[in-house]
C-alpha cells in the first residue's frame, strides 16, 4: 500500500486523491480476508510479525521526519523524492517478510 501510494503521488500527485482512495480500500479488504483466512501461527511468528510492523512504523516515521527536515519533501522538489522515501521506508517489511517465509520453511 505504501508503495501504491508513493508512486501515485510521486506521478501524478495533483489528481491523485481518488487513486489512493481505490488503494486504501484494497488494502483494507486484502488485510480482511487475511484475518479471515489466518489460522494459528507460533508464537515466534507472531512475535516476528509484531517486531516487524513495529520497526516499520517506526523506521517509517523516522524517514518521513529526516525527509522533511532535510527539504527532501518539499514543494520546489519533483515528485519521485516522495517514492525513493517510500522504497527506504519500506525495507523492514521486507526483511520480516523474508524472515517469516524463511521460519514458514
Amino acid at each position: 500500500m505504501d508503495l501504491g501510494i508513493a508512486g501515485l503521488m510521486s506521478v501524478a500527485f495533483h489528481v491523485a486523491g481518488p487513486a489512493v482512495l481505490a488503494v486504501y480500500l484494497v488494502a483494507i479488504a486484502m488485510v480482511a480476508v487475511v484475518l479471515v483466512r489466518i489460522r494459528v501461527y507460533s508464537r515466534a511468528g507472531l512475535l516476528l510479525f509484531s517486531v516487524s510492523a513495529a520497526a516499520f512504523t517506526l523506521w517509517n516515521g523516522l524517514v518521513s521526519g529526516v525527509s522533511v527536515a532535510a527539504r527532501w519533501w518539499g514543494s520546489a522538489q519533483p515528485g519521485y523524492h516522495f517514492g525513493v522515501s517510500a522504497v527506504i521506508g519500506v525495507l523492514p517489511l521486507l526483511v520480516g517478510i523474508w524472515l517469516l517465509f524463511r521460519q514458514r520453511n
